[in-house]
């Protein structure tokens, strides 16, 4: 990430970005920090998953099935994608399939993955993925 790069994102995360949060939590070796010329009070990565966590977990809880995603992004679990998803968001229902052809998750029987894969692509294009639709063999 460029000098400049890293300004905007910390523009748009002090603004309550949380995209731009989750930007700044994974840049784990920056530009600025091996060169050493990061901008004053720069914060580390693991401060601004912290701040990621308390900006977008309330709006998830309230509902926020985008804010749900974002959680999935910064904890890696599950449920909170499987929340957005079924909250009726179209990037968590086409990322989610993915993730059970993957093997994630767990269904009994164990024939519903099968189900659940051709449910959520299809939900996905219905919401607002069409070019993402692909019938799953």
């Amino acid at each position: 990430m460029t000098n400049d790069a890293q300004k905007w994102y910390i523009a748009a995360a002090e603004q309550g970005d949380y995209y731009a949060m989750f930007r700044l939590a994974t840049a784990g070796s920056d530009l600025c920090k091996a060169m050493g010329n990061c901008p004053k009070g720069t914060k580390e990565p693991g401060e601004w998953l912290k701040k990621l966590w308390a900006t977008a977990e309330p709006l998830a809880n309230d509902g926020d099935a985008e804010a749900m995603m974002i959680m999935y992004n910064a904890k890696a679990d599950l449920e909170w994608l499987e929340k957005s998803a079924d909250a009726g968001y179209a990037p968590a229902q086409w990322l989610l399939a993915n993730r059970y052809l993957e093997g994630k998750g767990s269904f009994f029987p164990p024939w519903n993955r099968s189900e659940k894969v051709e449910e959520l692509p299809k939900s996905s294009a219905e919401g607002d993925m069409p070019r993402l639709y692909r019938r799953v063999a």
